[in-house]
């Protein structure tokens, strides 16, 4: 409130004239209007004091830079193909080098894989190389030396023959084309120098054990494969691949228990380790054990549902531990993908069997036999079937052929074990050979008879029976070979 005696301002016009009282006080400050024109704006922002440091544009300048930018963005438009050239050889080297650094990066995992034993995880960082580096030899080799590990021996000759055509004569080439010889057996006096060049600074070293200890088993040479794999075991005592292999011995000698132990301690180390759950699962089924089997087909089942190694072992665990209900449908649908597996068969009449149904039974289990004529197991359940459909005279005859397969197989079983004892016994082996062959171990009879040509390159009793096996299978080729050096070694030949 203005003092008293004192007049109000005017709200129209000027006021700088008037006064706060009568008696002539001070006037109060002019009003200052904003500028209306932009010239007058401009003027007034450019009169604001600046930063210490920065300099005042000038208006001659701002213009000129917007023109510039102006020009420069419609060059494009005026030049329209030298455009696309400047923007191509700046983009091309970007987009090149893009992709080299993306196939490097992979086959940098690859390796780091490699050194952690995911084979799965290697190969899979690799095919994704292929996609840029398609003709890259270090890539091919890779691929050859996993398809090797996993016994996917074709797989591991067309890397290799991709690395012949590429012109590839690394070292690194050169030894994988000799670790898959040895592999698969065809040691040919080499595993004696491949051994000393498994030194402990040597970078291959392991690589060449874990061959050596294959080439060795796949011959059954069990003391060159656990010489090999203890060794390997010493340097790195939880090698998964190692312990793998130890299983693998203990399996083909029947210690089952050094074999589940081996076998558990992978599965400590790593519990997503498919080969060491599924061999696992497998030797407690044979142990009679499918309760604890079915705990690890579950698991499997659970990651990889769609395989038919673990859709059968699922299926016989169920079966045998009782729950039929639940085997029943998931043997059905394997006797439908695969009628002509002799063990699916067995499986699915010993289930029927069960459940009384004897005339299916019957059928399921003949033709297993037919399939497979040397199974005591399956013979037994035969036996039973027939015996409680009254047929005695038929059931008889199946029950002593039984009794004739157990003797054979309990024979085999012991001179495996004094093979296994002795460092040099060809002329076993080679007995071991000939009664795996008449045993129906067609795969295991000819490792044997191999095993005793390693030892004795000329023992003329096994490059006859080599002979003989190799001309009844159909593979005259083969036999002639055979022949031939059994030829030569005769009297006058």
């Amino acid at each position: 409130m203005p003092p008293r005696g004192a007049s109000w301002p005017s709200c129209g016009g000027n006021s700088a004239g008037r006064t706060w009282s009568s008696s002539g006080s001070r006037r109060p400050p002019p009003v200052r209007l904003r500028p209306c024109s932009r010239a007058a704006t401009r003027r007034t922002r450019m009169d604001r004091p600046r930063p210490q440091g920065r300099p005042i544009r000038p208006p001659s300048e701002v213009s000129c830079g917007r023109a510039r930018l102006r020009n420069l963005l419609c060059l494009p438009c005026r030049h329209p193909l030298s455009t696309v050239v400047v923007l191509a050889a700046l983009g091309l080297p970007a987009f090149f080098g893009g992709r080299y650094l993306w196939a490097d990066h992979h086959l940098r995992l690859a390796e780091r894989a490699l050194d952690g034993l995911d084979l799965a995880g290697a190969e899979a960082h690799l095919r994704r190389c292929l996609r840029i580096w398609p003709a890259d030899g270090r890539v091919h080799v890779l691929l050859a030396q996993i398809a090797r590990r996993t016994q996917n021996y074709e797989e591991a000759e067309h890397e290799l023959e991709i690395c012949a055509q590429l012109g590839v004569r690394t070292e690194q080439a050169e030894l994988e084309r000799l670790l898959l010889r040895v592999q698969r057996g065809d040691l040919g006096g080499m595993d004696y120098d491949l051994y000393q060049r498994s030194e402990p600074d040597s970078p291959e070293s392991m690589l060449i054990l874990e061959a050596l200890a294959q080439g060795y088993l796949s011959t059954f040479h069990i003391h060159g494969a656990m010489r090999c794999l203890e060794r390997m075991l010493e340097r790195q005592p939880d090698n998964t691949r190692a312990l793998f292999l130890k299983g693998q011995v203990m399996e083909n000698t029947n210690r089952f228990g050094e074999a589940m132990n081996a076998y558990r301690r992978i599965l400590a180390l790593d519990p997503e380790n498919f080969e060491a759950r599924l061999s696992l699962g497998d030797v407690l089924l044979l142990k009679n054990q499918p309760q604890d089997a079915l705990e690890h087909f579950e698991y499997l089942a659970q990651r990889q549902p769609d395989d038919p190694t673990v859709r059968w072992g699922l299926a016989c665990s169920r079966n045998r531990a009782g729950l039929h209900d639940q085997a029943r449908p998931l043997l059905d649908a394997l006797v439908r993908a695969y009628p002509d597996k002799p063990r699916i068969l067995a499986e699915r009449g010993k289930l029927a069997l069960d459940d009384g149904q004897l005339a299916e039974a019957e059928a399921w289990l003949r033709e297993s036999v037919r399939l497979s004529p040397h199974d005591s197991q399956v013979m037994y359940a035969l036996y039973l079937c027939l015996e409680r459909r009254g047929s005695k005279s038929e059931a008889q005859h199946y029950y002593q052929r039984m009794e004739e397969l157990d003797r054979d197989q309990k024979r085999l079983l012991e001179m495996i074990k004094e093979a296994v004892v002795k460092k040099r016994a060809p002329e076993l082996r080679c007995q071991i050979g000939r009664l795996s062959l008449r045993l129906g171990m067609t795969s295991q009879g000819l490792r044997w008879l191999e095993g005793a040509l390693l030892e004795d390159p000329q023992y003329l009793p096994a490059l006859e029976a080599l002979a003989d096996y190799y001309e009844k299978s159909g593979q005259p080729e083969v036999a002639a070979r055979y022949r031939r050096r059994a030829t030569d070694l005769k009297p006058g030949g």
